[in-house]
């Protein structure tokens, strides 16, 4: 970890999301100086972009490759190694942030260590179509920002065993049941002591909201 420090944090172990990790990564690199460590399985191909201020970290490939339909709808491998790689933040104040995404301003400034945890609500995608409220009474997991103390490795190792809990219980017919987000929402439900702050969702803009948020700060393409 880097003393006294703030930074952001991808994790890319797909083809898939690759090419939207360096668009992303580009993005940030725009609107601000923050330093940058990448998680992946392909080292080579992030580290030939010459990214200012950005630290590649080898990850083992996930053994399973898995369509974008079938992850949807069954235990995706990617989710749990997500699980894993939170902790491992490299940062005293680390911004996780999903592959595809792209920065229109300078997270700087929601970065601060007067709470654990923050995050954005999570949007119901289906809202779009008229199905249902355009939140849950959850938050997001595509844009999480981390104090590292004891409270919130607790937390996040607490996150792991639901998660292993999930995975062992798994049924084809389950839709976003075991998922690092429900996870850490199930972790954080039975957490009293996490000091959370909810962060404005122009920082997490993705359908159905993309209309309704005039001056957005991350687009989430989900």
């Amino acid at each position: 970890m880097i003393s006294n420090s703030k930074g952001v944090m991808y994790y890319v172990d797909s083809e898939y999301y690759l090419p939207m990790a360096m668009h992303s990564i580009e993005s940030l690199n725009r609107v601000s100086d923050l330093p940058i460590t990448v998680f992946t399985s392909f080292p080579h191909e992030i580290e030939s972009e010459n990214f200012d201020n950005t630290n590649v970290i080898k990850i083992p490939k996930t053994a399973i490759e898995l369509d974008q339909k079938s992850k949807h709808r069954h235990n995706s491998p990617v989710w749990r190694a997500k699980t894993y790689i939170y902790s491992r933040m490299p940062y005293n104040i680390t911004l996780y942030i999903d592959a595809d995404t792209r920065f229109l301003k300078d997270p700087t400034e929601i970065m601060s260590d007067d709470y654990d945890i923050a995050a954005c609500r999570s949007l119901n995608f289906k809202a779009k179509d008229n199905q249902g409220p355009l939140f849950w009474n959850a938050f997001a997991a595509g844009l999480l920002i981390f104090n590292k103390n004891e409270k919130v490795l607790s937390f996040l190792k607490r996150t792991e065993e639901i998660y292993n809990d999930l995975e062992k219980n798994i049924s084809p017919t389950d839709t976003f049941k075991c998922n690092d987000q429900y996870a850490m929402n199930e972790s954080f439900s039975e957490n009293p002591y996490i000091v959370f702050k909810l962060l404005s969702s122009e920082w997490n803009v993705g359908d159905p909201i993309l209309d309704l948020i005039e001056d957005p700060s991350v687009i989430h393409m989900h």
